[in-house]
């Protein structure tokens, strides 16, 4: 899950901003 963190924190990369996009809601 450490990739699902540092998505989180550079969720500026749009390549992963779908799933990251739950987590922020």
């Amino acid at each position: 899950m450490a990739l699902k963190v540092a998505i989180q924190m550079d969720h500026i990369e749009t390549v992963d901003i779908d799933a990251d996009s739950t987590f922020v809601l």
